[in-house]
């Protein structure tokens, strides 16, 4: 029943997304959407099943073998992301012919590609170490490094712009449900540490709410 729900949400938040951006925009945001989601959660169910055995030999209290595991781990995840993302934008064009996406879609949906393969192993490192915390029992320091998170990406810099706008998270929940976007206090608060994936129709509900562009969420991204 839950994956019912989950799956109607997505239906729903394409639908309200459509309507925003265009089809031709929705389209190249959700070209590779398949692809992109093969990977991320290839790369997590790993950094879970990893993290399974960093919580034994914390048990064990091997700690020289956490230490030998992590730093073997993150030399793993660096080589993993190199190949396959590299792989995938080396041939990105054959990918998109074999996922079907328009060919006037190829420049938009390659540049959004580009940007989220680029940034996989920095995403996939910041699970990792929250799982890592977790797994032995420090939730302060993965709620910390999801701050420093927030800072240094889109989460961070729509915390900035909702201060600017001196809006608090409440008056923006409120405007978003107001425009048929659901979303609770919890939830949103994810959306500005990381924690949680932003969804199209979501960014584009805020864009109107900030009065700001788009590449206003993504400034400093490019550095």
């Amino acid at each position: 029943f839950s994956g019912l729900l989950s799956q109607s949400y997505n239906i729903i938040d394409t639908m309200i997304a459509g309507k925003c951006i265009g089809e031709d925009g929705l389209a190249a945001v959700g070209g590779t959407a398949g692809l992109i989601q093969l990977t991320s959660s290839f790369m997590w169910g790993y950094s879970s099943g990893f993290c399974v055995y960093v919580a034994q030999m914390f048990g064990d209290k091997n700690y020289y073998g956490i230490k030998k595991c992590v730093i073997y781990n993150l030399l793993a995840l660096l080589a993993a992301c190199i190949l396959i993302g590299g792989g995938m934008l080396l041939f990105r064009r054959p990918l998109f012919e074999f996922l079907n996406v328009d060919v006037r879609l190829y420049r938009d949906t390659s540049l959004y590609f580009s940007i989220y393969i680029s940034g996989l192993y920095f995403i996939i490192l910041n699970d990792c170490f929250i799982k890592i915390f977790n797994a032995i029992g420090d939730s302060k320091m993965s709620f910390l490094m999801s701050c420093l998170a927030a800072v240094l990406n889109i989460g961070g810099n729509i915390q900035k712009i909702r201060y600017d706008r001196k809006l608090t998270q409440d008056q923006v929940i409120a405007k978003m449900n107001l425009m048929g976007i659901q979303i609770s206090k919890s939830t949103y608060a994810k959306l500005e540490t990381n924690r949680m994936n932003i969804k199209v129709s979501e960014l584009v509900a805020m864009k109107k709410i900030f009065d700001c562009e788009f590449g206003d969420f993504f400034a400093g991204l490019e550095n």
